[in-house]
C-alpha cells in the first residue's frame, strides 16, 4: 500500500472513504468537587494537589493516559488546604487525566507531565 495520505475508515460497517472526521481526545468529566488546585502544570517530578476543607479525608486517586488506560491508582488522605505531594517522575511525558473520588464528590482534571 502506498502512503499517499489517503485513509479508509469504516463507521458502523459503512465505508466513508474521502470524508474527514474529527474526534475529541479530551476528557470532559463532570466535576462535583470544586476548588481543587493542582500545580505545577506541566509537572516534571512533583505535582501538588490541594483540596478545600470540606473534602478532607480519604480520596481515591486514579490517573489515566490519553487512551483511557489506568496508569496509577492509590488512596490519599487530604487535610483541607494542605497540599499533598504526588511524585509523577515515573510517568512517561504526556497528557493524563487525574481523577479524585471521595464520598462527597469527584473531580477530573487534565495534567501534563513534561521531563
Amino acid at each position: 500500500i502506498n502512503n499517499n495520505g489517503n485513509y479508509y475508515v469504516s463507521l458502523n460497517g459503512q465505508g466513508r472513504t474521502g470524508e474527514i472526521y474529527t474526534i475529541s481526545t479530551s476528557a470532559d468529566v463532570p466535576s462535583s468537587m470544586g476548588g481543587v488546585v493542582m500545580a505545577p502544570v506541566p509537572a516534571d517530578r512533583l505535582l501538588f494537589i490541594t483540596l478545600p476543607e470540606e473534602y478532607a479525608g480519604p480520596v481515591d486517586l486514579r490517573i489515566t493516559d490519553a487512551a483511557g488506560r489506568m496508569v496509577r491508582q492509590e488512596k490519599l488522605v487530604f487535610q483541607g488546604g494542605v497540599p499533598v505531594t504526588l511524585d509523577v517522575s515515573a510517568l512517561p511525558a504526556g497528557a493524563y487525566v487525574l481523577h479524585l473520588l471521595s464520598a462527597l464528590g469527584s473531580n477530573a482534571q487534565r495534567i501534563v507531565v513534561q521531563h
